[in-house]
């Protein structure tokens, strides 16, 4: 069955979802987007208050997503690479606890880059 953004198969994360209830298993397709969505931007902003150039912000997040998408392949882990992550739709990911921790990989960091920059300017008590 094509899916529009993937096969979803047996074994495929949340494949019975998707055949007895599809409208779920797209809010939760769409939940895991927006997450990820949030948690580079949140690293965009954290980097964005250490350095003064506009376009390092903007091109932070993707050089992040391109370097751990190459070190996953690299090291023949593609079941912990974003796009594995962020799309749901591999067969070796077999758990939703995978994708959501590897949004956490990147919002910590951004949060604690915003606490600590906070922090320095005395916004944060």
């Amino acid at each position: 069955v094509e899916a529009g953004f993937g096969v979803v198969v047996h074994g495929h994360v949340f494949s019975r979802l998707y055949y007895s209830h599809p409208f779920i298993y797209i809010l939760i397709y769409l939940f895991n987007s927006f997450m990820y969505g949030a948690a580079f931007s949140v690293l965009a902003c954290a980097v964005g208050i250490f350095v003064s150039n506009a376009f390092i912000p903007l091109l932070f997040p993707f050089l992040v997503y391109l370097f751990q998408n190459s070190l996953m392949t690299a090291l023949q882990h593609p079941e912990f690479a974003f796009d594995a992550l962020i799309r749901m739709n591999r067969a070796y990911i077999s758990s939703y606890l995978f994708c959501l921790l590897g949004a956490l990989c990147i919002l910590v960091p951004g949060i604690l880059g915003l606490v600590y920059a906070g922090r320095n300017d005395e916004t944060i008590g």
